[in-house]
């Protein structure tokens, strides 16, 4: 499920068994320990994740989709990553995997 603002995307969220992860568009610097590198869903603008697993954490990080709402609304957009970010960044977890 994704959420727009004027056709900008703001986040989009992908259901896992025990929890949801929600891609954000905020920077992929963000200082928050709770976010997670988001390179896996592909999506071009929404660089980092935040996976919740019940309504309260959800709670506890409305500041964040708020944050993510307020930089799309002001057209602070993150760099579009092209197709090579995403085939690099695959290559490195298929070879952070063979290490294992």
């Amino acid at each position: 499920m994704g959420v727009d603002i004027g056709e900008k995307m703001v986040a989009a969220a992908y259901p896992h068994r025990r929890s949801v992860e929600i891609a954000l568009a905020l920077s992929e610097n963000h200082p928050n320990s709770a976010l997670k590198d988001a390179s896996h869903l592909t999506w071009r603008t929404l660089p980092v994740s935040l996976e919740v697993s019940d309504i309260t954490e959800i709670d506890q990080h409305a500041n964040l989709f708020i944050e993510a709402c307020n930089r799309v609304q002001r057209g602070e957009l993150n760099e579009p990553r092209d197709n090579e970010f995403f085939r690099k960044k695959q290559r490195e977890r298929s070879e952070k995997r063979s290490k294992r």
